[in-house]
C-alpha cells in the first residue's frame, strides 16, 4: 500500500510517530490511516485526534504521535497494620507510669496486627497489542517472635504480657521492664506478669 507517511516507533514499542515521506504533508482519509496502521500492525492506543489532523494537514507539526501504549500498573506491597497500638514497646519509654492505663498490656487471644495481601497489578499493552506484565507487590515483612501466632494473616498473642517490636519481629513478653530504678517516682504499676 502506497502511503505518504512513514512510522517511527520507540525502542520499547510504547509510542509511534507519523512523519511525511516527502517534503509536503498530504491529507489522507480515516480509512486509509486505519488500513495502513493495521498493515504494520499497530492495533492498540491509536490517537483519534491525530487521525483528525491528518485529514487536514495545513497546520500540522510533525512528527505527530499516532499511537501510545499503556504502561502496566505495578502491584501494591502488603502491609502490616497494628490493631493494638496502646503502649507498644518500641525501645522508647513513651508512657506515664503513674497512669495505670498506659502500661502496655495485652491479653491472651488479643489481635495484635493484620497483614494485607500484596496485589498483582494490572497488565499494560504496547502499540502492537503485546501484553506487558506488571511487577507484583511484595509480602509484608514481619517475623513472629515468642508468644505470637499467625492465623489467616492476623497476629495474635498467646499469653498475657507486653507487646514488643524489635526490627521486624513482633513478640509478647511475659515480663515488664521498668527503665531505671523502681521507686515512688515510678508510680502505680499493674501488670499481669513479672515486673523488673
Amino acid at each position: 500500500m502506497d502511503f505518504p507517511y512513514k512510522l517511527e516507533v520507540s525502542q520499547d514499542k510504547m509510542k509511534a510517530w507519523i512523519i511525511p515521506i516527502g517534503n509536503q504533508a498530504q491529507s489522507v482519509s480515516d480509512r486509509q490511516i486505519d488500513e495502513w496502521l493495521v498493515s504494520l500492525p499497530i492495533i492498540f492506543g491509536i490517537k483519534k485526534e491525530t487521525k483528525v489532523h491528518l485529514l487536514n494537514t495545513e497546520q500540522v507539526v510533525f512528527p505527530l504521535l499516532i499511537a501510545e501504549g499503556k504502561l502496566p500498573e505495578n502491584g501494591q506491597d502488603g502491609e502490616l497494620k497494628l490493631e493494638y497500638t496502646k503502649g507498644i514497646d518500641t525501645g522508647e519509654q513513651l508512657f506515664n507510669f503513674r497512669n495505670v492505663m498506659d502500661i502496655p498490656s495485652i491479653s491472651t487471644g488479643d489481635k495484635i496486627a493484620a497483614a494485607s495481601q500484596p496485589t498483582y497489578g494490572l497488565f499494560g499493552m504496547d502499540i502492537f497489542g503485546n501484553e506487558i506484565k506488571p511487577k507484583p507487590g511484595k509480602r509484608a515483612v514481619y517475623k513472629l517472635g515468642p508468644n505470637v501466632i499467625e492465623h489467616e494473616s492476623s497476629l495474635y498473642s498467646t499469653i498475657n504480657g507486653q507487646i514488643s517490636i524489635v526490627g521486624h519481629t513482633i513478640q509478647v513478653n511475659p515480663v515488664f521492664y521498668v527503665k531505671g530504678d523502681l521507686s515512688l517516682e515510678v508510680g502505680n504499676i499493674d501488670f499481669w506478669k513479672c515486673v523488673y
